[in-house]
């Protein structure tokens, strides 16, 4: 009889058959509860007892498993109760007399379920139980077939976990599935223990189903140190409630017969492991240690027969003589080939030997108390003959290792007279320290493999210096001759010492352009070997003149490195680094420091004497060359090809003569002294050109230029800019003037056609942020589009902007919003660019997620490289941008850059959507700008010299070119400024001020202040910062 707990059903506890009532009174006399209500609590126990039908139909209303299996489908054939089908198991507690339930397959599907109180699973209620027995009469014919299942309601429907079973006797278990393939070992004949456990674990489809098969220590209430699992499962939903288990059989002829019985549902392991059954009755030998392969007399491991039940399930049986006896093979078993089992029924033969070659098997069979247990044979195995060894060897030296530190695995080996490894299986090898103060500790002693191999995994030596290690062997090695290893070192902890190099500085530098490679400096110990966990602050100083960037780095703690980042020199000439920690030895390295990178061209001799039009060379040819930016002579990193053309920038006039020339490094290097340059036709004011065509060596090529000088004009391209809603006004910021954008409806429109005509482009941004408070969603520096929302174009456009999205995380609706489909931006709250073509599976996006303070600076970089799927954008140098990169092509051509603008939002015009910022400066470029050029650009800011072309000064034709002769005629400080005024220029010619403290210093070693251009009639005036703690400094106006 079971004991259930269920709530009462008043209705249902009148129904039952008066045939049953004195059965339910005896049952409450007992002190059992009856089986009348339809939800069981936990832990749940089904015996099929006596009262239910034999042969009948599980759950058929005629027989008495109705009142418990009354869910699920139909009853009939297939789930059939029967004595035939009881089963027990050994030291399980089972019910005597009861029936089991035959499951078979009969061409109907069955699924009878029994409810138990739903339990939710969860942190107080992480794991549910069932088990029961099983034994397979024929398995499926072809196909899996499912045997029990729990579900969180009462119907038979997909299993939540469960069961199976295949034509290879082999168990299923499943996870939410109807088609499980995990499978445990094929079920050996007789009757199973077996158990199942689904466990809730925080997080999503990470529940875990276990299956045990026979496993021990049953009635345990230790969770934590349960058998080991057979099989366990986590693919498959999580299941949050549980509530019926279903036994099923499949809906055709193919299922196979099995006996299931002693089924228990609970919420712990000792619920479903109840224990106080009989013992395991032994009925056969089994080898639970196989012998195992080695040499002939040589000791076998040890050999464990086992007495066990038909199931195979251990069976306690003290003192049984069990024999062992060579049943296949030739030779004679010696050693002590009869044991007595321990109270496990466990006999152990530890000195086993063979004394031929070949392969073998043992039986065993016992005799006594154990006369009539069936024998049992092991698996095969081999007994070779050894080879005969005649020396020991280090094959694995031992290393260079700490004091008391454990040293790398040394191994000794076993070889014979021809230096070939032998095969010598436990032969005892002992390591002496033999060389060398100190004690060797840890496992020196070590049995070879059957390869003739020891292996020391343990070694440590307590004192430092040079050691030797000898190796000897004993036992059945003895007379092997010993081994002495190569010497090796035992070190004291490492104490740093000194700074050494990773990466050197360059041999070679530019004026003020950052050191490539950067220097990387490391903390190295007594023995030069680097210390990984130093953090010493690492400072760099040079020998003469002034070094820039970050000159104080802190080691890194994983690597024990300093990687500098951003050095640089402000002078010319050759300087020395040194490197310098406390306490630690310094290291240096010598920077020749020349002009900068080219990245210009200038007129250094201007066309001079009187120039007519009749095709009259010249008097004073012109002289081109190449110079860094800051006007200083230069063929620093000048490409190998560099085509140059000499044309008119202004004027009318037809030139003739040799107008092209190649300025590379490879050709002119960096000096054109073009001859015969005339001109044939024109009249009035000239001014040359000399144009580098710098697209044809690969560098990114300037197409558009906004510097924002008191204008918005696009200085490379033509776009000229036209301010809306409300005049333009401009601010001086340092040595530069700003465009101020004060939001309201100011905003700048530059036309089309920017963006759709390049094959890549990199866009260069320098601005201000001037908006307090928290940044407005959808403001733009620029951005390039179609102003219609309805038309399916205005989504593929191009944005660079200080916060992106519509929202916070996520993919965001106006995508939507604007007929675009599933597609989404990723939101950021900071500098951000994003470019989406119209099939939104393709689009990507970048943003840089650093946020932008109130009156910061920014200067910020985005490249897009189609061809190359490659997206990147920086904000002050650094590359943190969030980014998406499509999975196709996405040609810049499919951008809509009908409009563009500069601070307002294309599509819509709220007042959120205009911008308050102050744009310094706008590029852009078709190419793609190196890491090092950004570098640069940022150090040289804003108002730098670009890799630009040359101009002449201005003259007429017919006439005499005159000379300019610049002075300053006054200089005065007000406030922290000094004003100088001057005059003297060439018409609207460009100039440089430089400065110094030394007035003997080459033009090349005075500073570059700033650049301008002389007025129409040749006069200057600007303002530069002043500071008053110097004792002298020099100001100079140098022409280019």
């Amino acid at each position: 009889m079971k004991i259930f707990t269920r709530p009462h059903t008043c209705s249902r506890f009148l129904s039952l058959h008066r045939s049953i009532l004195p059965l339910l009174i005896l049952s409450l006399g007992l002190g059992f509860l009856p089986r009348v209500f339809a939800t069981s609590t936990l832990p749940f126990y089904e015996s099929f007892p006596t009262n239910y039908t034999e042969g009948g139909n599980l759950g058929a209303s005629a027989n008495g498993s109705s009142i418990v299996w009354d869910t699920g489908g139909s009853a009939g054939a297939g789930l059939n109760p029967a004595s035939a089908a009881a089963l027990t198991y050994g030291g399980l507690s089972t019910s005597n007399g009861s029936r089991g339930l035959i499951m078979s397959s009969t061409g109907t599907s069955r699924n009878r379920g029994a409810s138990f109180t739903s339990q939710t699973l969860g942190a107080g209620n992480p794991k549910i139980y069932f088990s029961f027995l099983f034994n397979i009469q024929t398995p499926p014919s072809t196909s899996t077939r499912s045997l029990i299942y729990l579900r969180a309601d009462a119907s038979s429907g997909t299993p939540h976990f469960g069961v199976w079973m295949n034509s290879s006797s082999q168990l299923l278990i499943g996870k939410n599935t109807t088609s499980p393939t995990a499978t445990t070992a094929a079920l050996a004949a007789g009757t199973h223990l077996i158990i199942c456990r689904y466990s809730w674990v925080n997080g999503t489809g990470n529940d875990i189903g276990d299956i045990w098969i026979d496993p021990g220590s049953l009635g345990s209430t230790d969770e934590s140190s349960l058998p080991g699992v057979s099989l366990s499962v986590t693919n498959g939903n999580d299941q949050a409630t549980l509530a019926s288990i279903i036994l099923s059989c499949p809906g055709n002829n193919t299922g196979g017969t099995a006996w299931l019985d002693e089924l228990r549902v609970g919420l712990t392991w000792a619920d479903v492991t109840p224990t106080g059954g009989p013992a395991p009755t032994g009925e056969k030998l089994t080898f639970t240690t196989q012998p195992t392969n080695t040499v002939t007399s040589g000791t076998l491991n040890p050999v464990v027969v086992q007495i066990q039940n038909a199931g195979g399930q251990n069976a306690p049986s003290n003192n049984v003589p069990v024999t062992l006896t060579l049943s296949s093979g030739t030779g004679t078993l010696g050693g002590t080939t009869t044991q007595n089992t321990d109270a496990t029924g466990k006999a152990t033969f530890s000195d086993l030997t063979i004394d031929e070659a070949g392969a073998k098997q043992l039986s065993a069979a016992a005799s006594g108390i154990g006369a009539g247990l069936a024998g049992g044979t092991s698996s095969s195995f081999n007994i070779t003959n050894p080879v005969v060894g005649a020396v020991l060897v280090f094959t694995t030296q031992p290393s260079t290792t700490l004091a008391g530190q454990i040293i790398a695995p040394v191994i000794a080996q076993v070889r014979d007279g021809s230096a070939n490894n032998a095969a010598s299986n436990n032969v005892p090898i002992t390591l002496t320290l033999t060389s060398g103060s100190g004690t060797l500790s840890g496992t020196v002693t070590q049995n070879t493999d059957a390869t003739g191999k020891a292996t020391f995994n343990d070694l440590s030596i307590d004192l430092s210096g040079p050691k030797q290690l000898t190796a000897a062997a004993s036992g059945i090695g003895a007379g092997l001759a010993n081994g002495t290893s190569a010497n090796f070192l035992i070190t004291d902890p490492p104490i740093p010492t000194r700074l050494g190099f990773v990466t050197v500085p360059p041999a070679m530098a530019g004026l003020q352009e950052a050191f490539t490679p950067q220097p990387v400096i490391v903390v190295l110990d007594q023995f030069d070997l680097p210390i990984s966990n130093a953090t010493d602050s690492i400072t760099v100083a040079p020998s003469g003149g002034t070094l820039l960037g970050t000159t104080s780095v802190a080691a890194n703690d994983i690597n024990g490195r300093a990687a500098f980042q951003d050095l640089r020199m402000a002078n010319q000439g050759s300087v020395t680094l040194t490197f310098s920690a406390t306490g630690l030895t310094s290291t240096n390295a010598t920077v020749s420091v020349g002009p900068g990178t080219a990245m210009q061209l200038l007129f250094t001799t201007q066309p001079g004497g009187t120039i007519t039009n009749n095709g009259t060379p010249f008097p004073v040819q012109p002289v081109i060359k190449t110079a860094d930016r800051f006007g200083n002579l230069s063929t620093f990193n000048l490409p190998a090809s560099l085509p140059v053309t000499l044309t008119n920038l202004s004027g009318v006039g037809t030139l003739s003569g040799a107008l092209t020339a190649d300025l590379g490094a490879g050709a002119l290097n960096g000096v054109w002294s073009p001859s015969g340059i005339a001109y044939t036709t024109g009249g009035g004011a000239q001014v040359l050109a000399a144009v580098a065509d710098w697209s044809s060596v690969g560098k990114a090529v300037l197409r558009n230029r906004w510097n924002f000088d008191n204008n918005l004009n696009d200085v490379y391209g033509g776009h000229l800019g036209s301010q809306l809603g409300g005049d333009a006004t401009y601010a001086v910021n340092g040595a530069n003037t700003v465009l101020k954008l004060t939001g309201g409806n100011r905003y700048v429109d530059v036309g089309s056609g920017l963006i759709s005509s390049l094959s890549n482009v990199t866009v260069e941004v320098w601005s201000i942020r001037r908006q307090s408070g928290t940044l407005i969603n959808n403001q733009r520096y620029l951005e390039c589009g179609g102003i219609n929302p309805n038309d399916p174009t205005t989504l593929t456009y191009f944005s660079v902007s200080p916060k992106l999205g519509w929202g916070t995380g996520g993919n965001c609706n106006a995508v939507n919003r604007e007929g675009q489909g599933a597609g989404g931006w990723a939101t950021t709250n900071a500098p951000n660019t994003d470019y989406e073509p119209t099939n939104s599976s393709s689009y990507f996006s970048a943003g840089n997620v650093d946020v932008l303070a109130e009156n910061a600076y920014l200067y910020q970089v985005v490249r897009l490289d189609p061809q190359n799927l490659a997206i990147s954008c920086t904000s002050n140098l650094v590359a943190n941008c969030y980014t998406r990169v499509p999975v196709s092509g996405w040609p810049l051509s499919a951008i809509n850059d009908t409009n563009c603008f500069f601070g307002r939002l294309i599509m819509d015009s709220p007042a959120s959507h205009y911008t308050m910022v102050d744009l310094d400066e706008i590029r852009i470029w078709e190419g793609q700008l190196d890491d090092a050029a950004l570098t640069n650009h940022s150090l040289a800011g804003s108002s730098q010299v670009l890799i630009r072309n040359g101009q002449s000064v201005q003259f007429n034709l017919g006439g005499t070119i005159p000379v300019g002769q610049p002075r300053i005629t006054s200089a005065f400080v007000s406030g922290m400024d000094l004003n100088l005024i001057g005059t003297g220029g060439v018409a609207s010619a460009t100039f440089w001020l430089r400065s110094s403290t030394e007035v003997e210093q080459p033009i090349t070693n005075w500073s570059y202040l700033a650049t301008n251009n002389f007025d129409g009639g040749g006069n200057f005036n600007f303002t530069t910062p002043y500071t008053n703690n110097e004792a002298k400094r020099f100001y100079r106006i140098h022409i280019p």
